[in-house]
Formats: structure tokens, C-alpha cells, sequence
């Protein structure tokens, strides 16, 4: 979520297909739509503070027309009247076709005239564009059509409708990667119908009805209103996200979803091709927008809508537009900065809503971007510091009113009671809906339950206060302590206990596990203190937090993506030698399945990482070619690397090597110096997915989760052969690889 993204996910895919297998009825019933919408306020908002400051919007008011002060861009849900002028591009279409015109004077069209038509019901006269397809030339375009100088007219105050109230409250207050996961989550788990390729044609006189002319359909490039009755050559089925760069999915699953697929002109859809979307200088003017250099650029009166579809489709069928040569990889930089521009400056209209609507009856899923356009910059924009999904001004309203809302904040306080060390949760629940409030809605609640609210969290903070250690902890000690409910993410902790393994990674940092499991991981020394080694006594500290290792929770003062800051070793006392050695077995031959967590015995020379943990990115550039990586006096050099993408990260934000894309298998070959006699590679499945990989002709199935953050151990014998070669199974395979060591 892509953070970027991947090949169509395998049980998305089944399991689409396995609905669309049983799925029998293909009547369609419009949605009723409504001016007004409404959600829960229902909050998971994560903030556990009263403040102050908290955004002024009220969680009952209508959709602004202005943009958060919270953000440095032009608000993505601000006036559709707004100019070209949100984007800092000029446009770059003269043709008078690249501006839509009003599809509706409002976003509550009647329903009856957007879906009750049906494929037998469309031999109504069409109006006379329906006859006459657009040219070549972009000077062409019907004269009925508005000026590229003007905008289309677009509601100003769109609503999520009421035929889905509170699809989106499961989201409230999250921003960020958060945000970004869980509407993967909402529009995978709630799309219940995949439609097939082929009754698509009859669905077009609902979806994407004329709400004026019944019986007609809005043609998706120039808005023109034909006859829908598909007879296969009036209109055709347009893939936005060109058909040949959807892998095996061409005409199913991405390939046939509603949101995605748009009836457009025949000669229109040839123009636009399978060329990769992106800006195009010069080139040729279609009606669909600009050509040139193997490039397409929609008209200006479209982009917004391409954009969010684009959108849809990585987060719903988790393809990469740049990995699959869907977009430029100018368009692709900075987290799709071009399509966010593009998003904000085509804002979403009647049209996408009513279509949006029937979709969803349909589907049972939404384009969350065309309902909150403001959810884009809560996931992309770094500087965004606002209260959260639907708690900011966006595109929706909530369904309960400002004396609904008080009253829950105020039933909350109460239930409260006395505080213990069992309180957080009501405590935070509390706090969160009194945050979620605005302003003018916080003074509305009575002065002594805010009050109470208030000496409530000092109490509880005082109770964990009294539990905080004051002095060195042993290793069962930090752990027991970190156990607790005391305990904050993030703390500092001084820590003290044998040496039973130590190890440095490739930035000179000490990986030191203690006799009782905990670690300092990343250790510094500081100023004239000697290297520990197995048996010694140190004294360190650093900020504390848990990792998730093979399913296995890990205690550590260490540099992490929360708080990027080293542990400090300050004192080593030496020992009087090893210790219990690590764990570990004959793990040459993993069974297939990837039960294979632990890595064998044996001293471990040199590790190798694939870059800096912590990085908001998902994937990388494809590096091809060759790459080194430096592990002290040691090399790493990958050679023979096809679709190779790094630095890439899991969904902890640790950095990776991605092998493979969803089109084309992954692969990459190093040699081992004359010393090393094993090779331990820690490696997973690509997110959520099936993935099989061959290392040296030897299969392995994984089973560990790099959403989980946790790796399958494949360990390699290179006593006698020194060349180890790793790649995906099949094509649409990929894995991803944490560590490689050396012993």
C-alpha cells in the first residue's frame, strides 16, 4: 500500500475467481443516493493525550471547500471550481476535449435514471454525438463541449451516500502507513463480487449512466453521451491500466473489476494504447489526451480520474504501476508525486460519485479516493499533522449529532471509574473521543469530566511511574519489566549481563545477545572502552523496544525505525570465556514447507544488510547488473541480478532485496571467499503470498511473512562449492531477502 506494491495477490485472485464462479445474478440495482452522509464516530485514533491544539473542524459540519492548514499541498477535496492553478504544471492539452463537462447539477441524481436502464431497455434515441466518434484531431472535439479554459462543473459539497454510511469508520483517525494498510484491508476484505470481462458490457448502462438521458451512457474520454446498448462496436471496453501490463490478469480479477474498466470509443482506446501513462512533450493530440514517445498523457479533464483509478488498482489488486510499466518512472518517483498532482488537479465529480455508488452495490467495495480525496495527502504528504481520517474536514460527514457526540465523550469519562493499572483502555478510549471533537464541541463537554479525564491519566501515569526500575537491569529483569504494564515503547533503559553471542554488522555496530535473551542490538562503544566478546560482563544503554524474529517476540535496547538512535556500550568487564553457544542444528536441508527458523551453530563472520531500516518506501529501484554490499574486511558481490529491487522493505521497515516482480522471475549469483563454509540466507514470502525459491537447483517453500516481519533460515553448504545462486520459482513469485551471513 505500496507503499508502492506488487503482482495481483494470489488469494485475492482465488478468491475473486471462486466468487465470480458462483455468482449467478447479474441484475443490477442503482443505489438511492442522498446530499447527505454520514459514519460513526466510533475512533481509533492512537493518541493518548488531551490536546489543546487538536484541528478545529468539526466532526458534524459539511465538507469544506478549503484545505487543511495541516498540509502543505492544495487540499485534494477542495472546490471543484477551484482552476489548473492547484498544480504548480501548466496543462499540458489544448484540446477543448480535455475538460469534462457537467454530467449533473448535483450528486444526489435520481437512481432511476442510472441503473434501472437495462441492456434491453437502451433502444432509446441517443443524442446525435452518439453518432459521431471523435477524430484523429484534436481540434474535433464537439463543439458542445466547454473550453480547455474552463473547469467542469462539479459538485462542491460531495458526500460519501447513504448506501454505505459507515463503510469507512473502521479508519478513523489513522494517517500515514496505518492509514495506507488498512484501506488495503477495508477495500480487499469488503469486495465481495468479481466481475467477469464479459458481463461488464451489460453493467456500463448503469455505471457509468447518462443520469439525463436514460438508456444512453457518459463515453468515459470525452463524456459524450451514446446509446449503451454493447453491440461490440460502438463502444469498447477501456483497461486504464493498459491490458498487456496486467500479466496473466488481462480480462479477470484487475482486469475485469468495475471500478477499473471504462466504455470508451474504439478509435479513442487505439490512440491511447498500451503506452505507459506519463508527461508527454510534444507528441500527438488525441481526444483521449497526448501520445508521444511511447508515453500517454490523459487530457487535463481526466487525470484526476486516471489518477484514482491507478490508486485503486495498487491498493486493491496490490499491482505496482512502475514495477508492471504501467506509469513512467518520472511519473513514479516520490510516491506517485505526478498522479497525486494530477488527483488534485482534476478533483472528483458527479460522475465518479454515481459511479462510485453503483460500483459499490455491485462489488461491495469503494474507491476510498474518490469518497475522501483528502485521504491521499494523510498517506503521502510527510508534513501532514492533522487528527486523522474522518476526523479532518474531507468528504464525508458524520452520521451522529454534536449532542450525540458529547454525550459519548462524556459516557466514556464515566465509565472510567477508579484507576488502576487495568484503566489504559478506558482511558485512551476517553481521550480519543474527546480529541476527535472540535473545538466548538470540546466546550460543550462539562468542565469536571474533563477535568476528571484529566487527573484520571495523571493517576494512571503515577501508577506506572512507581513501577519504573531506578537502577541497572539484568537481562530477566529488562524483560520481565518490559512485560509489563510500566513499560513505555521508546524508554530508556540501562542494561546489564553476560555476552553469550556478539556479532558486527556492516555498520560497525555490535549485535550482543545476553545470557537471559535480551540484546543490544547496534550497539556503539564509547570512548576507550574495548570490543566485548562471549563471556564478558556488559554495561549498556538505549532505548528499548520488541522485534518480531521467526514468530518469536525479541527484547532489545537497540537503533530501530521508531527512535533512530544507538544503544551505548559503556562498560565490558572481561570474562572468563564462552558461554552457552547460540541454538541452532543441521540446517543444510530444510523440509519443504520453510521449517527452517533457526541458523546453524557456528561462528558468523560477516553479515549483510540491504541498507538502512526505517525507510517509508516499500520497494526500490531494479538495481540489474551487479551490486556490492562491505561487511568489515568482507564483499558481497551480487552478479547475474534480474529484477532485483533494493533497497526494499518489509512491513516493519527493515531493509530487504526484493527478488522477482509480478511478471518476471528474480535472480542473483555471488561467490563465497575460500574460508566460508556456510551461507545462511534469511529470507520471506512477499507479503501474504504463495512464493517457492531455488538456491543452487534446490527448491524451498516459504512460509514466513514479510508483512510480519519475520524469515525463513535457508542455510547453504559452500565448504565445496563456492557459488551460490538464488531466484523465484515462476514468474508473479517473488521473496524477500533480510540478511545473508557468512560462516
Amino acid at each position: 500500500m505500496f507503499d508502492g506494491v506488487i503482482c495481483v495477490k494470489s488469494k485475492k485472485i482465488f478468491a475473486g475467481l471462486l466468487i465470480t464462479l458462483i455468482a449467478t445474478s447479474c441484475t443490477i440495482i442503482n443505489p438511492s443516493t442522498s446530499s447527505n452522509s454520514t459514519s460513526s464516530s466510533s475512533t481509533t485514533n492512537s493518541s493518548s493525550l488531551i490536546s489543546s491544539s487538536t484541528a478545529s473542524s468539526s466532526s458534524s459540519s459539511s465538507v469544506s471547500s478549503s484545505s487543511s492548514s495541516s498540509s502543505s499541498k492544495p487540499s485534494s477535496s477542495s472546490s471543484a471550481s477551484s482552476s489548473s492553478s492547484s498544480s504548480s504544471k501548466p496543462s499540458s492539452s489544448s484540446s477543448s476535449s480535455s475538460v469534462k463537462p457537467s454530467t449533473s447539477s448535483s450528486a444526489s441524481s435520481s437512481s432511476s435514471s442510472s441503473a434501472s436502464s437495462s441492456s434491453s431497455s437502451s433502444s432509446s434515441s441517443s443524442s446525435s454525438s452518439s453518432s459521431s466518434k471523435p477524430s484523429s484531431s484534436s481540434s474535433s472535439s464537439s463543439s458542445s463541449k466547454p473550453s480547455s479554459s474552463s473547469k467542469p462543473s462539479t459538485n462542491t459539497n460531495l458526500t460519501v451516500e447513504s448506501n454505505a454510511p459507515t463503510y469507512y469508520d473502521s479508519l478513523r483517525g489513522q494517517k500515514g502507513n496505518t492509514l495506507k494498510t488498512n484501506v488495503d484491508s477495508l477495500i480487499t476484505s469488503t469486495h465481495k463480487k468479481v466481475t467477469s470481462y464479459n458481463e461488464i458490457r451489460y453493467m456500463f448502462v448503469g455505471s457509468d449512466a447518462d443520469p439525463e438521458k436514460p438508456g444512453n451512457i457518459l463515453e468515459f474520454y470525452t463524456r459524450d453521451s451514446i446509446d449503451g446498448t454493447w453491440d461490440g462496436s460502438s463502444y469498447n471496453r477501456e483497461h486504464c491500466w493498459p491490458q498487456s501490463k496486467l500479466g496473466s490478469y488481462g480480462t479477470t480479477s484487475p482486469g475485469a473489476d468495475l471500478h477499473h474498466i471504462r466504455p470508451t470509443y474504439n478509435n479513442l482506446n487505439s490512440y491511447r494504447g498500451s503506452y505507459a501513462m506519463g508527461e508527454v512533450s510534444g507528441g500527438s493530440t488525441y481526444g483521449c489526451g497526448k501520445v508521444g514517445g511511447s508515453v500517454y498523457e490523459p487530457h487535463d479533464g481526466i487525470k484526476g480520474d486516471y489518477a484514482r483509478i491507478f490508486f485503486y488498482i495498487m491498493y486493491r489488486w496490490d499491482l505496482d504501476a512502475k514495477e508492471e510499466g504501467a506509469v513512467t518512472s518520472a511519473a513514479a518517483s516520490n510516491n506517485y508525486e505526478l498522479l497525486r498532482e494530477w488527483h488534485e488537479l482534476d478533483p472528483v465529480d458527479d460522475y465518479e460519485m454515481r459511479r462510485n455508488n453503483y460500483v459499490y452495490e455491485v462489488q461491495g467495495n469503494r474507491n476510498p479516493f474518490i469518497d475522501h480525496p483528502e485521504f491521499m495527502d494523510m498517506i503521502y504528504d510527510s508534513n501532514y499533522n492533522g487528527d486523522g481520517a474522518l476526523n479532518d474536514v474531507g468528504g464525508t460527514t458524520p452520521d451522529l449529532t454534536p449532542e450525540q457526540l458529547v454525550e459519548n465523550v462524556e459516557n466514556a469519562i464515566n465509565a472510567i471509574g477508579t484507576v488502576t493499572l487495568n484503566s489504559k483502555e478506558a482511558i485512551e478510549n476517553a481521550e480519543n473521543l474527546y480529541n476527535s471533537l472540535s473545538s466548538e464541541l470540546k466546550a460543550d463537554v462539562e468542565n469536571t469530566l474533563v477535568t476528571k479525564l484529566e487527573n484520571a491519566r495523571k493517576e494512571y501515569n503515577e501508577l506506572l511511574a512507581s513501577l519504573k526500575p531506578t537502577s541497572i537491569l539484568t537481562s530477566e529483569q529488562a524483560i520481565a519489566y518490559m512485560q509489563s504494564e510500566a513499560y513505555v515503547e521508546g524508554e530508556e533503559l540501562h542494561v546489564t549481563g553476560v555476552v553469550k553471542s556478539v556479532r558486527v554488522n556492516q555498520y560497525n555496530g555490535y549485535e550482543i545477545t545476553l545470557e537471559g535473551g535480551f540484546e543490544v542490538y547496534s550497539g556503539q562503544l564509547a570512548s576507550g572502552i574495548s570490543a566485548p566478546e562471549v563471556g564478558d560482563t556488559i554495561k549498556a544503554s538505549g532505548k528499548a523496544g520488541t522485534f518480531n524474529r521467526n514468530g518469536t517476540t525479541v527484547y532489545q535496547i537497540a537503533y530501530n525505525n521508531t527512535h533512530k538512535q544507538s544503544p551505548s556500550i559503556y562498560e565490558v568487564t572481561k570474562g572468563s570465556g564462552s558461554t552457552t553457544p547460540p541454538s541452532g542444528g543441521d540446517n543444510d536441508n530444510p523440509p519443504s514447507g520453510g521449517d527452517n527458523d533457526n541458523p546453524p551453530s557456528g561462528e558468523v563472520i560477516a553479515t549483510f544488510d540491504f541498507g538502512t531500516n526505517g525507510s517509508s518506501h516499500v520497494d526500490g529501484e531494479n538495481i540489474g547488473g551487479s551490486k556490492s554490499y562491505e561487511a568489515g574486511s568482507y564483499t558481497l558481490s551480487l552478479t547475474n541480478m534480474a529484477n532485483v529491487f533494493a533497497p526494499s522493505y518489509d512491513a516493519k521497515g527493515n531493509s530487504c532485496l526484493k527478488l522477482g516482480s509480478s511478471s518476471k522471475t528474480g535472480s542473483l549469483t555471488f561467490t563465497v571467499p575460500s574460508n566460508v563454509n556456510t551461507v545462511v540466507i534469511y529470507v520471506a514470502k512477499y507479503k501474504d503470498k504463495e512464493s517457492k525459491v531455488k538456491v543452487n537447483e534446490k527448491d524451498y517453500t516459504l512460509t514466513k511473512n514479510s508483512n510480519d516481519g519475520q524469515y525463513d533460515v535457508i542455510t547453504v553448504d559452500t565448504s565445496s562449492t563456492k557459488t551460490v545462486t538464488i531466484e523465484t520459482v515462476t514468474g508473479g513469485v517473488r521473496c524477500m531477502i533480510n540478511t545473508i551471513e557468512f560462516k
